[in-house]
């Protein structure tokens, strides 16, 4: 805001300046006031002003010529209150404004939120193709704006357009934004000019610190300068770049930056070799690889306006893979070999095998290996170049380490330890330790012999741990594994188990002294549902299985019973449930309850339980119709099925008040009573005065009486054109002429209703339609035609009038196949009498529909054989050879 009254001040002061110096040079008279010509364009420019606008400001803010001239040494002086007052509201504005662009940014997030996907597409660019490509799309290098939150680089180079923020706070007072002009310096009232163009940042703020100490008491006061505003340049980013063009960017982008700005070098485009082109200066080069390894090298890669980046597409292309820490292709440039590439891949795996690493080269048409000694060239530092295409294969050692011995079996730690020289028996086993069923009278140490065959070396543990010196504490070798037995493994461990109706089954060690007493009380004895039925399953040395019966009741009450046995080795007692020895019977109720179904069978259960338990009598049941289907065994092989017809209350109880005690597999069965029937309703649809669900009097309620009790039919109703459709038996639609239901209620049509009957009456249908082989112009598109009705017209006249006649040539269309469907789906066709065709007559809402000629299938022509002479030449002269034979044969019998 400042700036703008010394603008205003400036522009109304000028005005009278030029009055009084007309034969002088302006740019003097600028010059007096400490300001260009230049600087007082480019601040109107800055803010969007003419010099008229600036005026009018100046008289809105009470600003005269008078005022200037008067306080010409000082123009600022005069409106000091005012500016003060002026800037106390602009903050409040500004922060007001502040909070509705807040909220506006508030509404913004959250719609962003609601519909992300309305958001523009983010640009993904593909993988990089050449190492160092990335760095442009991965988001590691940004574009940097004019005005934003950033710090200038001490390097950064000072032009035309940037502009300092310097503030002075403490004992002396100072704000303001200072633009370098053309001239290279900066300046107000209050400051010297201080030329910085072309100076670094760094040296650039000294400078203005030095010239600010010479005019201001610095003593107890704090200085800021700041570049808060970067210069526009203009770039162009050509060659293999994913967008090529012309790009206004910040003056603080390096090279890097910019590149960002296009999306960097493409698939193709080189990393290695990127020129910066300058009009009247030397092309720089720029190298990704050394900006990557020294990002330092990019603040001498500063930009001017109108410089030119320009990607070549990439020239030698290696590849590396294997044993290396970062396999891709990579870029190589000049005398770059295969020692270089190694270091651009980040160097080589712990356990790549450098002895001989591999080259896949085209050279001559073919494919051809190239063998290199890779220790050879690291020792020596040598050369070897690669050419463009080159794969480069890095094996990895396959070899596995052998500087080890293992101790295996009874050892407290078992497994692989380090071989060292010298190592023997003893130094092992006080690695490993010795488990304390350790057998130390035996030891075996198995070795792979030179020939890869295996040996084993028997040798006494005991002797060894008590004597080092002894011959057999040998000396150990690459991979020697030392097998140490336990005691346990020669002895012979079995259990014996218990399973079934116990409270714990499971195992127990077995000792030659366990009887089934014993076993049960491990078990914590039987359950209640227990049997007092027991099987011992025994395992015999062939692996055959064998059983024996136990009374486990002999054994509780009697530990010296003869069932109580002593139990071998992996013996197993299987207590059964009782329910395993009797059987599950049940009795199954049908009909009229709430629960039909089958149900376990007890003892003392009677036929008022099982009623009972299914939930009850329905409503529609007979309980004067009880009916107990009975199974009795008349003896071993035949049985008897008797029934018995019972009585019972509504409130279950039968009428012998004995009750009726069940037998195993008993059927009962609850009739509906005869006369009991629930509601059954139909639909009644349309044009009836009150329509909707009826319920049916009595079973033969017709269709009239249904009608009168809905209010009878509307004016509109269309009788003709009434239907009836029926749910019972899948039955469907049912032909029905109402109108002659109302006329006469004897009717044939007046048919007895079922239940979910559905009967719809339309309204009045004035139309009659055409459709089949007619004439009549895009019936074929249109599928039927729709004409008024004429009363006492037959079908013929509807075809010649509104069809324009049967269409017999091109649709095969017949007048003896025309049909007429009247609204109540009634169908008609065309009569003859003595050989005079009538036609059906139409009613309102009807259908006259002509139909086509069926088409004979076509008789297909037998193929004509064409006749084989010379095969019926030789038929008939075989018939007739045997016919002659037969003739002589018979001849020669009759004369003996």
């Amino acid at each position: 805001m400042k700036n703008l009254l010394i603008i205003i001040i400036l522009t109304f002061g000028y005005i009278g300046l030029f009055a009084q110096v007309e034969d002088e040079n302006i740019k003097d008279v600028l010059q007096e006031k400490g300001i260009t010509e230049e600087q007082f364009q480019e601040e109107l420019k800055k803010r969007g002003m003419t010099e008229e606008q600036a005026i009018q400001e100046a008289k809105n803010q009470g600003i005269d010529k008078n005022t200037f001239q008067n306080e010409e040494k000082n123009p600022l002086e005069p409106l000091k209150k005012l500016e003060e007052e002026k800037v106390e509201a602009e903050s409040e504005k500004a922060k007001a404004e502040a909070e509705k662009i807040k909220a506006e940014a508030e509404v913004i997030k959250a719609e962003a939120n609601e519909g992300e996907e309305d958001e523009l597409p983010i640009r993904k660019l593909p993988k990089e193709e050449i190492y160092g490509q990335d760095i442009f799309r991965n988001k590691t290098l940004k574009l940097f704006e004019p005005i934003g939150d950033f710090r200038a680089p001490d390097d950064y180079i000072i032009g035309e357009g940037d502009e300092f923020s310097i503030t002075i706070w403490g004992r002396a007072e100072y704000s303001n934004i200072l633009a370098v002009n053309k001239e290279g310096y900066i300046k107000d009232q209050y400051l010297p000019r201080v030329y910085v163009k072309g100076m670094t940042y760094r040296s650039a703020v000294d400078a203005v610190k030095s010239n600010i100490s010479k005019v201001y008491n610095m003593k107890d006061s704090y200085l800021e300068i700041v570049l808060s505003y970067s210069r526009q340049i203009t770039v162009g980013i050509y060659g293999n770049i994913f967008d090529p063009g012309s790009y206004s960017v910040s003056a603080l982008n390096t090279a890097m930056n910019a590149l960002v700005a296009a999306g960097g070098p493409n698939q193709t485009g080189s990393v290695r070799s990127i020129k910066i082109m300058r009009s009247g200066g030397t092309d720089k080069i720029l190298d990704v690889y050394k900006y990557m390894e020294n990002p330092g090298i990019a603040d001498n890669l500063y930009l001017q306006d109108n410089d030119v980046i320009y990607v070549p597409a990439a020239g030698k292309v290696v590849r590396i893979q294997g044993a290396i820490k970062r396999p891709m292709n990579y870029e190589l440039i000049g005398s770059e070999g295969v020692l270089e590439l190694v270091k651009h891949a980040g160097g080589l795996r712990p356990n790549a095998y450098k002895n001989n690493i591999q080259i896949e080269r085209y050279t001559n048409d073919r494919q051809v290996l190239v063998d290199i000694d890779l220790n050879d060239l690291l020792s020596k530092n040598k050369k070897f170049l690669l050419l463009d295409g080159d794969v480069v294969n890095i094996p990895m050692v396959k070899e596995s380490y052998d500087n080890y011995v293992v101790a295996d079996g009874a050892v407290e730690q078992a497994g692989k330890f380090e071989l060292v020289s010298g190592m023997r028996l003893k130094d092992l086993i006080l690695k490993s330790g010795l488990a304390e069923d350790a057998r130390v009278d035996k030891v075996y140490v198995l070795r792979k012999q030179e020939d890869l065959t295996n040996r084993y070396i028997r040798l006494n543990l005991k002797d060894v741990l008590e004597n080092r010196n002894s011959s057999d504490n040998i000396l150990l070798r690459p991979r020697d594994k030392i097998q140490i037995f336990s005691k346990s493994q020669f002895v012979d461990e079995f259990t014996v188990s218990i399973s079934g109706e116990v409270r714990k089954p499971g195992g127990l060690d077995y000792d030659n002294n366990v009887r089934i007493s014993d076993l049960l009380y491990f078990a914590g004895g039987i359950k209640p549902s227990a049997s007092e039925i027991a099987l011992v399953k025994s395992i015999e040395l062939d692996n055959s299985t064998s059983y024996q019966r136990i009374n486990l009741g002999n054994v509780m009450n009697d530990i010296d019973s003869d069932d109580n046995i002593l139990m071998e080795p992996k013996d197993e007692l299987i207590v059964y449930p009782k329910s395993k020895f009797s059987d599950d019977f049940s009795v199954e109720i049908f009909g009229a309850v709430r629960e039909p179904g089958l149900y376990p069978y007890n003892p003392n259960m009677t036929l008022n339980d099982v009623i009972f338990i299914s939930g009850g009598l329905r409503a529609q049941a007979a309980n004067s119709r009880v009916e107990v289907s009975r199974v009795i065994k008349d003896n071993v092989e035949q049985t008897t099925v008797v029934v018995a017809t019972l009585n019972v209350d509504k409130d279950l109880v039968l009428s012998s008040k004995s009750g009726f005690k069940l037998e195993p597999y008993d059927q009962i069965f609850i009739r509906n009573a005869p006369g009991f029937e629930l509601q059954r309703n139909i639909v009644l649809k349309g044009e009836v005065q009150y329509p909707g669900v009826y319920s049916l009097t009595d079973k033969n309620e017709r269709i009239l009486s249904v009608i009168e009790r809905a209010g009878g039919l509307t004016e509109s109703a269309f009788k003709q054109g009434a239907t009836l459709r029926r749910v019972e038996d899948e039955t469907g639609f049912v032909l029905l002429d109402l109108e002659e239901v109302v006329n006469d209620p004897n009717s044939k049509f007046n048919y007895v209703l079922k239940e979910q009957d559905v009967i719809t009456v339309p309204k009045i249908k004035d139309l009659v339609t055409l459709a089949g082989a007619i004439k009549f112009p895009g019936i074929d598109s249109l599928k039927k035609l729709n004409v008024p009705y004429h009363k006492n017209k037959n079908a013929k006249f509807y075809i010649n009038k509104y069809g324009a006649g049967v269409d017999r040539k091109e649709k095969k269309g017949r007048k003896r196949l025309v049909f007429v469907e009247y609204p109540n789906g009634y169908t008609k066709r065309v009569k003859r009498y003595v050989g005079v065709k009538v036609y059906p007559k139409v009613e309102k809402g009807s259908k006259i529909t002509v139909h086509r000629k069926k088409q004979k299938p076509e008789k297909r022509q037998q193929e004509k054989k064409e006749t084989d002479w010379a095969k019926v030449v030789s038929t008939s002269i075989a018939q007739v050879t045997a016919v002659l034979t037969l003739i002589i044969l018979i001849d020669r019998a009759f004369a003996k």
